[in-house]
């Protein structure tokens, strides 16, 4: 793209190191009955990751929310997954987590997801639900 012409603005650019992926003992810690919250290509999302019951997941772009779905979140293999009826067609998928230092709380990026579904996913967890 560069020899195209075009020179995107290298701050807007997240850095991920291999350093910098949470274990499966993190992740455990980190989301276990929390609500991540992020802002990708648009679109806001919350995910919850209850210990029991339905994990759900809620998606909106411009204040109006176009998926709730109730389902699964689990950890396998140092990775987060999910599943929930009514997004991506209930297929599971899949994220390795690493932390973001250039990230933090007020922009919802602490966290960067690498899914096996699509791009980069910045997060932040939101709430507690202790």
């Amino acid at each position: 793209m560069i020899k195209a012409g075009y020179k995107p603005d290298s701050s807007s650019y997240s850095k991920v190191l291999s350093e910098q992926k949470l274990s499966q003992q993190e992740l455990e810690t980190l989301i276990t009955e929390k609500i991540i919250s992020g802002s990708a290509y648009d679109v806001t999302f919350s995910i919850s990751h209850p210990k029991d019951g339905p994990s759900v997941i809620e998606m909106s772009k411009n204040g109006q929310t176009f998926v709730k779905a109730k389902g699964k979140a689990w950890i396998s293999d140092d990775a987060v997954c999910y599943q929930h009826e009514n997004h991506w067609d209930g297929l599971k998928w899949c994220g390795d987590v690493y932390y973001n230092p250039a990230g933090n709380q007020e922009n919802r990026n602490e966290y960067l997801m690498l899914p096996d579904t699509s791009g980069l996913l910045p997060f932040s967890i939101i709430e507690n639900k202790n």
